[in-house]
């Protein structure tokens, strides 16, 4: 390519992207965003640079002057619109190694390219805007929207751009097991910032906030109705906007749980803020101190999923805008969920209009559960709405960081029985800053802070159907295991007038179990505040004739439904107790069975979603197996190893059938018919097969016997002092860890100068006493080319840390050997701390190139190991 040294950071870019362009036919272009400097700090130039190649060295690929225009000329109008009217905008050619290299003899492999600097990350307030996602997504749609025009004005084509996310989303029970989604069309402007409006909308839908479905086109009305939600189910909503420019991102996720007709709770999501000062810090030992802007820990605008997980009554979502104008009616229900996070000022946590809106709630009988880290600093501290901080919320702000991450329950409250809590849960975001509030106007302390700076965390009131608990820091936040008892808490103090709905459960026998013995038949009711439980009625259907227990008798009975609710002629028979019931199962023939369970309120209301499991109750042995190989006596050869093979023992209509295997008094559970042995010694030895069922029925033992030939191999003697190609070569590169070659250090690992075996510096993985604790593999790992051997030994020094012996926490060593497949050499746990030797024969993986890992695992608790 006549360069005159092989490609550079700069080079290598454009090259690689001429090489991924070439032959594809493509009609492609290249676009580097940069940022600018001048000197590492100054003030004296700002704003938008963008660039082209000038010509020298290789001639400038066409089309470039009019991609940098469009794009330029999008950029800095969608800045001087939506962020900074004065801010600077100038166009160049030069000669840089980012666009030189896009030109090449053969047009049709050239790329057109630009170079946009897009502000000064030496100039402060340049370095501001950077910082702001905001402000790159205002960049990033304006580099989409220049490449666009680009093409519009190289074709003389009229292309579309794509819409913004729809607003105003809602999710709402309707009957019948339906729930309507509605939202507000995608925004559209006059000044050229946004999209083009959209022509349709996709509706997806997902059971944990996680995966999503493929989504459901909707054209016309904003609005679209999800049917036969079953009662109880739980499902997350995100709406998109389409056009002929393509799809939206998504909006904010909201969350809906069946029920029979309308839900009496809403979970409203108020927590939109994604600035700066939400910037995740970050250290790197090579850059230092850092913030980054990880916008799933910022705000990932799904955080109705921890809300709604632990909510087990029916209940609508809506986004704060949706309530906020009047497409949501607090009205309309009897207890609110409304998420506020890190919302604060200039976002406003509750503007007016929503303040308005809560007041006449509370003060018509209704029930309040609000919670976020800078309600009381937004509206009491920087005096935005005092009074109604004060007299709704009923709490004064004390102060604006409580320096802690942990609650305990106050004396007398709500929570009180409750073991303390921490609102720093892994995979959420930094709530940093929760208030400290103290409780007026007849209110009480709820939670209280551990450490930092003591003090109210929580408050919590109730006169009547009128009732508040009110958080300084976000629900959300809180440790998974946590968050269920703490929203159950909440749900009994602010449910009094909640009509809530028959709720029936079979807590034994276990569902798709298998027993050889008649199982215990019982199980729990529960029924809304206003209504009595009367009794439990069961049912119990056999499979194998389609029959029914009549209370003495099996009889044929027919089974139908109608709408949500079984009906069967003469199928239910009355159990034991309400609250706690139980029934005494019949004698049993070997069948599958269904088991059925329903509560009925002393006002003749059937709970409408009976409780249901499903059994095999099973009293045959399966037959024996046949083993294939080796058998009688054979001889084999230990070179390979030995694979044990038996036939396949057919169903016999009974509950699941597996195999244990047992070789010299080892055994082994498989479901397979063979089992492998990679290693194994010389001599004679005995082995077995036993065919088991779920139901816990076994066959007799088939055993038989096989030897093992060995074949030893000596290998010559090395003399001592001789040391010009030694039988041993150390392939680890960097061992002692010295430099920073060699390893790759994973999540959490460093190189550590404080704790060293020999030399000057060791590498450490985990969790250190006293640090906090995550969920999380740390390790560090090297890729090893073990040459041809007859043998290859790993030798490593530890030093193990273990708080409080964990079960959770521990150590491991292994290896991905050359086809991928992870080989673990070792697990253990262990608080020694002291150096200690380990060794493991790797010869299996000789002239193979294998990845090394060693590390340590911690399981998120306080305790932690490295």
């Amino acid at each position: 390519m006549g360069m005159g040294k092989p490609p550079g950071d700069v080079t290598a870019r454009p090259l690689y992207a001429r090489w991924e362009h070439a032959g594809t036919g493509d009609d492609a272009v290249y676009v580097s965003w940069h940022t600018n400097g001048v000197s590492g700090y100054q003030t004296h130039t700002h704003g938008t640079v963008s660039i082209i190649h000038n010509g020298e060295g290789n001639p400038i690929t066409p089309g470039s002057e009019l991609l940098r225009d469009t794009i330029h000329e999008e950029l800095v109008h969608d800045v001087r619109v939506g962020w900074d009217a004065n801010w600077p905008g100038y166009k160049r050619s030069m000669n840089l190694g980012e666009l030189r290299e896009l030109w090449v003899d053969y047009p049709a492999y050239s790329l057109p390219g630009t170079l946009i600097e897009v502000a000064y990350h030496d100039h402060p307030a340049d370095t501001d805007a950077l910082k702001e996602p905001l402000f790159n997504m205002l960049a990033a749609r304006a580099f989409y929207q220049g490449i666009v025009k680009y093409f519009e004005q190289r074709d003389g084509v009229d292309l579309t751009l794509l819409p913004e996310p729809p607003t105003h989303l809602a999710v709402r029970n309707v009957s019948g097991g339906q729930v309507r989604v509605s939202w507000r069309p995608s925004p559209t402007d006059t000044i050229g910032l946004v999209g083009d409006p959209a022509t349709g909308y996709r509706v997806y839908t997902s059971t944990d906030g996680l995966g999503w479905s493929d989504g459901v086109p909707v054209k016309g009305s904003p609005v679209y109705t999800i049917t036969a939600l079953a009662p109880g189910q739980l499902l997350f909503v995100h709406v998109t906007a389409t056009n002929d420019g393509g799809e939206s991102f998504p909006t904010e996720t909201q969350a809906v749980r069946g029920g029979n007709g309308e839900a009496e709770i809403l979970l409203v999501s108020g927590f939109d803020r994604l600035n700066r000062t939400l910037a995740v810090p970050d250290y790197d030992p090579v850059e230092g101190y850092n913030v980054r802007l990880f916008l799933e820990r910022m705000n990932r605008y799904d955080y109705t999923v921890q809300h709604g997980e632990v909510i087990p009554y029916p209940f609508d979502g809506a986004s704060n805008e949706a309530v906020r104008d009047g497409l949501v009616n607090l009205a309309d229900y009897a207890l609110v969920d409304w998420t506020l996070g890190e919302e604060s000022a200039p976002d406003e946590t509750l503007d007016a209009t929503e303040r308005a809106l809560l007041e006449t709630f509370l003060s018509a009988g209704g029930a309040l559960f609000i919670s976020g880290t800078e309600i009381g600093w937004h509206l009491d501290g920087l005096g935005t709405a005092p009074n109604f901080y004060n007299g709704v919320l009923r709490a004064t702000y004390a102060g604006d960081d409580a320096e802690t991450y942990q609650v305990a329950p106050a004396p007398g409250s709500i929570f009180e029985g409750l073991d303390p809590f921490r609102f720093d849960a892994p995979g959420t975001y930094d709530a940093d800053y929760p208030d400290l509030v103290l409780p007026i106007g007849g209110s009480t302390a709820a939670l209280d802070y551990v450490g930092g700076v003591t003090g109210t965390a929580a408050v919590q009131y109730a006169d009547g159907c009128e009732r508040l608990v009110y958080f300084g820091f976000p629900f959300e936040t809180i440790w998974p295991n946590d968050r269920p008892r703490v929203m159950e808490r909440v749900l009994d103090f602010l449910g009094l007038c909640l009509t809530l709905p028959l709720d029936t459960h079979i807590s034994t026998p276990a569902d798709r179990s298998a027993y050889n013995y008649t199982p215990s038949f019982a199980g729990t009711a529960e029924a809304g505040r206003m209504a009595a439980l009367d009794r439990i009625e069961v049912q119990i259907f056999r499979a194998a004739d389609g029959r029914y227990w009549a209370g003495d008798d099996w009889m044929t009975g027919t089974a139908w439904i109608t709408g949500t609710v079984w009906v069967t002629g003469t199928a239910w028979v009355p159990a034991t107790g309400t609250h706690t019931w139980f029934y005494v199962l019949p004698a049993l023939s070997d069948s599958a069975y269904r088991l059925r369970a329903r509560a009925w309120t002393e006002d003749g209301d059937a709970d409408p979603t009976p409780a249901e499991v499903a059994f095999i109750y099973d009293t045959h042995p399966p037959a024996g197996t046949v083993l294939i190989t080796p058998t009688g006596g054979v001889t084999v050869s230990a070179s390979s190893g030995v694979t044990l093979v038996w036939e396949a023992v057919a169903p016999d209509g009974g509950s699941a059938l597996a195999y244990l295997v047992q070789l010299d008094g080892t055994f082994y559970t498989t479901t397979h018919t063979t089992h492998s042995i990679p290693s194994i010694a010389a001599g004679l030895h005995t082995w077995g097969v036993q065919v088991f069922d779920a139901a816990g029925n076994r066959s007799a033992w088939i055993t038989d016997t096989f030897y093992v030939h060995g074949y030893p191999l000596w290998l010559p003697l090395v003399m001592r002092g001789f040391d010009e190609g030694g039988m041993c070569a150390d392939v680890i590169v960097n061992g002692g860890f010295e430099t920073d070659t060699g390893w790759m250090l994973n999540q959490l690992a460093v190189y550590d100068s404080t704790n060293p075996h020999s030399g000057e510096r060791s590498a450490r993985v985990g969790i250190m006493p006293g640090e906090a604790g995550s969920d999380c593999y740390s390790s560090v790992r090297q890729e090893v080319t073990l040459p041809p051997g007859s043998a290859a030994t790993l030798r490593l020094w530890v030093y193990p840390i273990g708080e409080g012996n964990d079960p959770g926490d521990g150590h491991y060593v292994g290896l991905r050997d050359q086809s991928g497949v992870y080989r673990a050499l070792d697990s253990w746990q262990s608080d020694a701390r002291i150096w200690e030797q380990r060794r493991y024969d790797v010869s299996d993986f000789v002239e193979q190139t294998v990845t090394l890992y060693v590390g340590t695992r911690n399981d998120g608790d306080d305790d932690t190991a490295a």
